[in-house]
């Protein structure tokens, strides 16, 4: 059953009408699906899953790329002055739900028996608690989300970089993910301009186009 906000560790419960209403969203007419039945992810998640996904080539992985730095920087919108609670529910290939009444939605109707008895298939596959703050998830702010990147690809949150540095709001930020080609530049630079974005590559492939 949905979380009540009772349950240890839960995030505080919806408002009741905002709750109510995004229950009650149809999955095939709101935000979670497009009129193809495809989920609604990032656009250049979309661009990969429709075009890119099984073939090994470098324009694949240089889109799986950006599609993760777009999912990144979901997964750090709920910092103060943005609208989002972050990237906790993501379709069945790994990418966040862009929109957050999917997310919401998903966090109302986490029982994936329940979505595919009702529609056919399982539309929410849960990152983790931690990726998202409340009432999405648990994480006390946006700094704490425990957000990942798909295997083969890793990411600097809060960051960009080319071959040469990286622009970081903390010096001492840390690559997540799991990439066994992942090469970061030595020299990192302090700067709070870049809270918010991330900087990432797949086996071999960047954000930054080198």
């Amino acid at each position: 059953p949905p979380r009540t906000g009772s349950e240890p560790g839960a995030p505080p419960p919806l408002p009741g009408p905002a709750a109510d209403r995004v229950a009650e969203m149809d999955p095939f007419e709101g935000k979670l699906l497009d009129d193809d039945k495809l989920a609604r992810v990032n656009i250049a998640c979309s661009d990969w899953r429709d075009h890119w996904k099984g073939r090994f080539v470098p324009q694949a992985w240089r889109m799986l790329a950006k599609c993760m730095a777009q999912d990144c920087a979901e997964s750090l919108s709920g910092w103060p002055g943005t609208a989002n609670y972050g990237c906790r529910w993501t379709e069945e290939n790994g990418l966040c739900y862009a929109y957050q009444e999917a997310q919401l939605w998903c966090t109302l109707h986490p029982d994936e028996d329940e979505t595919r008895r009702r529609y056919g298939r399982s539309l929410c596959y849960d990152g983790g608690e931690d990726w998202a703050i409340a009432p999405v998830g648990i994480a006390k702010k946006w700094k704490l989300t425990r957000w990942m990147p798909l295997a083969g690809c890793s990411c600097k949150k809060n960051c960009a970089c080319t071959n040469k540095a990286c622009w970081c709001k903390d010096l001492d930020e840390q690559p997540v993910g799991s990439n066994p080609k992942e090469l970061w530049a030595a020299k990192v630079f302090e700067t709070t301009s870049k809270a918010g974005q991330c900087a990432c590559q797949c086996m071999g492939y960047n954000t930054w186009g080198s």
